[in-house]
């Protein structure tokens, strides 16, 4: 439905355009029907699953630190392979996200509790010792070397929907949930320790319905510690 529409909006923009000679590029507007959509609930990831995952150093260190910003965040998956180190405010104590790639389409600043602050030196200390001290906070560097025998260089990640699969079936107790699911896991732990407004505003929701929806669904209760949330510090 999201290519769907934009084709209608050039279709329609044909419809009302007219050639030099006042003929109508479209002569007729066809029909388009937006496709059956599925709704999913939220399916927030239990704190002890994400416990396992983050503690796992089996799995790729891209992976747990991927879903340690997504939790202590709530960030998308675009927004935390996009993070840059220079989005990392030590006196703010935030993370700054570019408009680009936030879904709202504006700079978004989100604050940083004790353990997100953590979290952010050890990355940007690694893009440091990295050489690249304004690169992504989270890269993968692939094992072995090319074809010119020289090590591979660290690259961007687009996503890690593979990588957080493994994990999920190592670690999810035979349920299967998304790496979107991390955002509901970081509202609904808010929502133990803060007013609705807040987790609102900390989880950059437009309307207050998607907060509750977020916030309520399959809670599984644990320890706001774990997530970095503290009551009275949000």
């Amino acid at each position: 439905n999201r290519y769907l529409d934009p084709h209608s909006a050039i279709l329609r923009l044909a419809s009302k355009t007219e050639t030099p000679e006042g003929v109508a590029l479209l002569a007729k507007m066809p029909r388009i029907e937006k496709l059956k959509e599925f709704a999913r609930e939220p399916n927030p990831v239990p704190l002890t699953v994400l416990a396992r995952i983050e503690a796992d150093i089996e799995l790729p260190d891209h992976l747990r630190h991927a879903a340690s910003l997504a939790r202590l965040f709530g960030l998308r998956m675009t927004e935390v392979f996009q993070s840059l180190v220079d989005g990392f405010d030590f006196v703010q104590q935030s993370l700054r996200i570019p408009a680009k790639f936030t879904k709202a389409g504006r700079d978004e600043v989100l604050p940083a509790n004790a353990e997100g602050m953590e979290l952010l030196r050890t990355l940007a200390g690694e893009a440091e010792r990295r050489d690249h001290a304004k690169d992504f906070l989270i890269v993968y560097t692939p094992l072995g070397r090319d074809r010119h025998g020289k090590l591979f260089q660290p690259r961007p990640i687009q996503n890690a929907r593979r990588a957080w699969s493994t994990a999920i079936r190592k670690h999810g107790g035979g349920y299967r949930y998304r790496f979107h699911d991390l955002r509901a896991s970081y509202v609904t732990q808010i929502a133990h320790v803060a007013t609705a407004a807040t987790t609102q505003s900390l989880a950059r929701h437009r309307s207050p319905l998607t907060t509750a929806r977020n916030g309520m669904s399959g809670s599984t209760p644990g320890s706001p510690r774990l997530l970095g949330i503290e009551a009275g510090t949000t």
